[in-house]
């Protein structure tokens, strides 16, 4: 050691995961509590700070069977938490945004070098545009990087 003292962070606020982002928004919504990984937390923080602007998480992490109701991708999409994925940062996030933020997101993300995965749904109404971000890794069956855009009413 150097002798110089530890720092140690202030502790985040009740329901609080990161300096920006809470439980519930980060949560599986079906109420199983299911949870990212901390390393994903830290990338999204790092997300976040580099943004610099709010993020609205409309979802977040999922367990198997809830991304099975709401989602085509399966027991094993993106959002879905699973030991190999947490353990290594890998996840995804839904974020409430739209207009030229949307592009400033996709455009910091992408500079990070650590996010592969961009859905795009930017027609509708604003309450309902949103931008898919994750870091799952290139697979077979999970081509990255890849950039796609969700049907819709235009």
């Amino acid at each position: 050691t150097c002798g110089a003292p530890m720092i140690t962070p202030p502790p985040l606020p009740e329901g609080y995961l990161t300096t920006n982002f809470t439980l519930v928004e980060l949560a599986c919504k079906c109420g199983c509590g299911t949870l990212p990984g901390p390393g994903f937390l830290t990338k999204l923080q790092q997300l976040r700070d580099d943004f610099g602007k709010p993020m609205q998480i409309t979802s977040g992490a999922r367990c198997a069977a809830h991304n099975m109701k709401v989602a085509s991708t399966g027991p094993n999409g993106p959002h879905v938490v699973v030991v190999w994925r947490s353990s290594s940062g890998q996840g995804a996030v839904d974020v409430l945004i739209h207009g030229p933020n949307a592009f400033e997101l996709v455009a910091v993300a992408m500079n990070l070098r650590q996010w592969w995965g961009f859905g795009l749904k930017q027609h509708g109404p604003l309450h309902n545009r949103f931008i898919h971000i994750d870091n799952i890794w290139n697979s077979v069956s999970v081509p990255r990087p890849r950039i796609w855009t969700y049907e819709g009413d235009v």
